[in-house]
């Protein structure tokens, strides 16, 4: 029986040194598409980000939409085996992320300048050094707070998104919650949040916020955890520049971005069906408790999270996500905003 001897200091530092060396980094900022997380346990997370911009020159690191694929895996210890293990996915998940790409073609010709505007409007100055869930958390809030200008797209465009996604996805309204937001959401967010799932043992979930789009598919596959990501805070943005252009159908980016998402999940099943791992050498983990846990080198936790859960994770106060008055998973933000109104006036009169 194997037993479990924890990282020492020593094996952490070697660790990180050959880690970095083939190109990841432990700060999960931007611009750091290659990002490792340690713990002191033996838990270990490589997370790749595929970034799609814009083809033009900006001054800030803009994604139209970024796809991210988080592996996890946990060792019984550090021995000769284990270490081919970890730079084989180095390798190899590295050369996914340079050799795969998908394709746009935004008709931004002549628009250049409404781009521009749009970003200075939505856009908050980066800051120096500042993670990446930190720097989307803003852009959220300054979606929010400019949610009046595009309130459009919310009347007009979310209907069609919704029978979209129920219609070729697999995916269909639902009450069931993602793991990790098992505690709750900021109370802001109850009303403005749609989830989309299916019967899957493990989730599989597009999440439909006011501004902001997030898909994620996760997967247990030979003791090793994996998690595919979208997300994207560009829905109004790309309403706004291309609602003119009758060609132009967000419901279609958003069909083939889930798909290139769940192309990359098979791709990372035949790099590990591709590697020669011992699955002796790795150990069973409860993924829902270990992966949000503390004591993660430099406090680096780059599992590829949803953007909900960093909110949740810095909120003082959480919320359910679905009130007990709904029948039915919730379509739109309207039944959602209703209830929760009379949930209000029902208690201030109770007061």
């Amino acid at each position: 029986m194997s037993i479990i001897r924890p990282f020492s200091a020593h094996e952490i530092s070697s660790l990180r040194t050959a880690i970095e060396q083939e190109g990841w980094k432990i700060k999960g900022i931007v611009e750091n598409y290659f990002r490792y997380s340690i713990k002191k346990d033996n838990l270990l997370i490589f997370t790749i980000k595929i970034p799609v911009g814009l083809p033009v020159r900006l001054n800030i690191p803009f994604e139209v939409v970024n796809f991210q694929v988080s592996l996890s895996f946990r060792l019984w210890n550090l021995n000769q085996n284990t270490t081919k293990i970890i730079l084989y996915f180095l390798k190899t998940l590295r050369d996914l992320a340079l050799q795969t790409s998908i394709e746009h073609n935004f008709p931004l010709q002549g628009k250049e300048r409404e781009l521009v505007n749009l970003l200075n409007l939505i856009i908050p100055d980066m800051i120096d050094g500042e993670s990446d869930n930190t720097w989307k958390s803003r852009i959220r809030v300054s979606l929010m707070n400019k949610r009046e200008i595009f309130k459009e797209f919310d009347e007009l465009k979310i209907k069609d998104i919704v029978e979209e996604i129920k219609k070729f996805s697999g995916l269909a309204p639902s009450f069931k919650q993602p793991w990790e937001l098992k505690r709750g959401i900021p109370k802001i967010r109850t009303s403005e949040t749609l989830f989309f799932s299916n019967d899957e043992v493990f989730d599989e979930f597009f999440v439909l916020e006011k501004g902001y789009f997030t898909y994620f598919k996760d997967l247990e596959y030979n003791k090793i955890f994996i998690r595919t990501l979208f997300e994207s805070y560009t829905p109004y943005l790309l309403y706004h520049l291309f609602k003119e252009i009758e060609t132009f159908k967000l419901e279609i980016f958003i069909q083939n971005w889930i798909r290139f998402s769940r192309m990359m999940l098979n791709s990372v099943i035949e790099i590990i069906n591709s590697a020669d791992i011992n699955t002796s050498d790795l150990m069973v983990f409860n993924y829902a408790r270990e992966i949000p846990r503390k004591d993660y080198v430099e406090e680096e936790n780059n599992f590829s999270f949803t953007e909900l859960y960093y909110e949740s994770s810095i909120a003082k106060e959480l919320y359910p996500i679905h009130n007990d008055l709904l029948n039915l998973p919730p379509t739109n933000f309207e039944v959602i905003e209703s209830i929760n109104y009379y949930t209000t006036a029902e208690q201030l009169i109770k007061n």
